[in-house]
């Protein structure tokens, strides 16, 4: 069975396979985006298959902010 499959509307860090259709991607934005999937037959026959993506901002990393007044004596070592 011959079978082939096309995107519409993906943002670019979203890939489909040409091999097996998986589908992967890492967003270094944070949003929604609306894909589409088409799949088509040997006969010329398609369907789609239009979903969202979401991608929320999970992960921050902390950022610490040293005191104003910060007073350090010679010699000794700082660590935050």
């Amino acid at each position: 069975m011959v079978f082939s499959h096309a995107t519409a509307g993906w943002p670019a860090w979203l890939l489909m396979s040409a091999e097996d259709g998986t589908i992967k991607g890492v967003s270094d934005t944070v949003g929604t985006s609306v894909a589409t999937i088409i799949g088509t037959d040997m006969y010329g026959l398609s369907c789609q298959m239009t979903f969202t993506i979401t991608v929320t901002n999970e992960f921050d990393l902390t950022v610490l902010n040293p005191p104003k007044d910060l007073g350090i004596t010679s010699g000794y070592f700082f660590k935050y």
